[in-house]
């Protein structure tokens, strides 16, 4: 007789909960603490160990698919009509400081009264809204309206001494060991409330169908009709650069560090080898590739405007040279060994990186290899369903097997938030997308590239996962 969905899932959660504490047991690493704000790398067992990881993600998965299925189906559904709401009480504790002030109350935690005093708030709203977080177990109720942080709440400190949070806000996330809060803050402003006119926006007659970027659901929210890169690099927009600056490392904090130097034989390129990182911002990925590989010539390309901050240990060397470029425009390097592209093709929809990697190919010799860095969508359909040429590509993703969803269902979840609605705003905010394996494969073969092969690396969850290109 076969076993229901429902004792499969648990199944897989207890032999999985069983891998985690033989592994804690052998290793003498602590499995997570839900209460415990620590948040020091080596204190977790699941996040120093491969194999502790991998279970760790079957457990999320199979959990939350056993909350849509046990659930009242409305209830459910409901979680999700109301997840704007929550993103919003997330915004609330984010601007008033509140994981900072009980990061110095301590254990015991404090009384919302408290919390809000110094941010000039009302208590009682804020003991609602904070109670609707550690419902969802961010922060954690110790006492009627006394809240303490947990390990989730904790990923929001930046770490600096609160009376500099209140007295100099403009540079919050100025300075910070950790950027992962920038790029929450980012993501919970402008961009989160776009998100609630995607449908308006789907429905017009013009802008729905269109590919332009000025007819994204964020320019109609706002009223401004230049593209976002434009708008972005106008005088009263800088503090928003500045935090997008920070917000983008901290969104590459949460890959692995080895995406960039695993994303292609870094060390089998000749001496003076030319790279070009297109698109390459201030120079950070360019900077790890010099550190590790200082045998590489390496060249950032990008309007200058986006040089208001930069590295300077990379030009100390002349190992690595700023190059300003608009990408939609020839390429200028024809003797380019690497192309590399990271968190660029997916802020376009296809007629405008169809541009970008159309001019990169006219500029490649036969020995250029293109390496793009984005997020690869993982399919929720079977694997025996997607066409052979395509599952070939995709044997470096982790795919999950029955019951539960291949792609590892809401645990995995994030790069679909990101297409649709979220940082860094691909279709509300850019009118552009995240893309799955096959539509990658047709956007290069489109431009005179083929597809050669997916890169894995281990514990990212297909999260920014590298692919690698030749001229076809």
């Amino acid at each position: 007789m076969a076993l229901s969905t429902l004792t499969q899932l648990s199944n897989l959660i207890s032999q999985s909960v069983a891998t985690l504490e033989r592994i804690s047991t052998e290793t003498g690493i602590a499995l997570p603490d839900l209460d415990n704000p620590n948040l020091a790398v080596e204190s977790e067992v699941l996040r120093t160990n491969a194999a502790a990881i991998e279970a760790a993600r079957v457990i999320a998965a199979a959990g939350l698919q056993l909350a849509a299925l046990t659930m009242p189906p409305k209830d459910y559904v409901f979680e999700v009509v109301f997840g704007a709401h929550l993103a919003a009480s997330l915004r609330v504790c984010v601007e008033a400081n509140a994981t900072e002030i009980l990061r110095d109350a301590g254990p015991n935690g404090l009384h919302a009264d408290k919390i809000a005093e110094k941010s000039h708030i009302d208590g009682g709203k804020l003991a609602r809204i904070m109670r609707h977080l550690a419902s969802h177990h961010i922060y954690r109720e110790v006492a009627p309206d006394t809240f303490a942080n947990n390990r989730l709440s904790a990923t929001l400190d930046t770490e600096k001494p609160v009376a500099e949070l209140f007295s100099d806000p403009d540079n919050k996330h100025t300075g910070t060991s950790d950027a992962f809060p920038a790029a929450a803050a980012w993501t919970l402003d402008l961009w989160s409330k776009a998100a609630c006119n995607l449908w308006e926006t789907l429905k017009d007659p013009e802008a729905g169908f269109s590919n332009e970027a000025i007819d994204s659901t964020w320019h109609r929210t706002l009223g401004i009709n230049v593209p976002f890169h434009r708008w972005f690099e106008q005088p009263p927009q800088r503090k928003l650069r500045t935090l997008f600056g920070i917000a983008i490392k901290g969104y590459a904090e949460m890959n692995p560090p080895s995406t960039i130097l695993d994303a292609f034989p870094w060390a089998s390129l000749p001496k003076g080898a030319v790279v070009v990182d297109v698109g390459g911002g201030i120079g950070s990925a360019a900077l790890l590739l010099a550190q590790k590989h200082p045998h590489l010539r390496v060249i950032v390309q990008d309007l200058p405007e986006s040089w208001e901050v930069q590295f300077p240990e990379v030009n100390q060397s002349g190992q690595v040279t700023f190059e300003g470029h608009d990408f939609f425009t020839p390429q200028p390097v024809h003797n380019a060994s690497v192309f590399f592209l990271r968190y660029i093709v997916h802020n376009w929809s296809d007629p405008y990186a169809r541009k970008i990697l159309t001019h990169l190919r006219g500029a490649a010799t036969r020995d250029t290899t293109l390496v793009v860095v984005d997020h690869i969508l993982p399919y929720a359909c079977p694997q025996e369903t997607i066409p052979p040429d395509v599952a070939a590509l995709s044997e470096a993703l982790d795919t999950a097997a029955p019951p539960l969803l291949p792609n590892f269902g809401a645990a995995n979840a994030l790069g679909h938030s990101l297409d649709t609605l979220t940082f860094p705003q691909m279709l509300v905010n850019l009118n552009a997308q995240e893309r799955n394996i096959g539509h990658l494969k047709q956007l290069l073969e489109s431009c005179g590239w083929k597809l050669q092969q997916v890169v894995r690396i281990e514990g990212s969850s297909g999260f920014y996962q590298p692919l690698r290109a030749v001229p076809a």
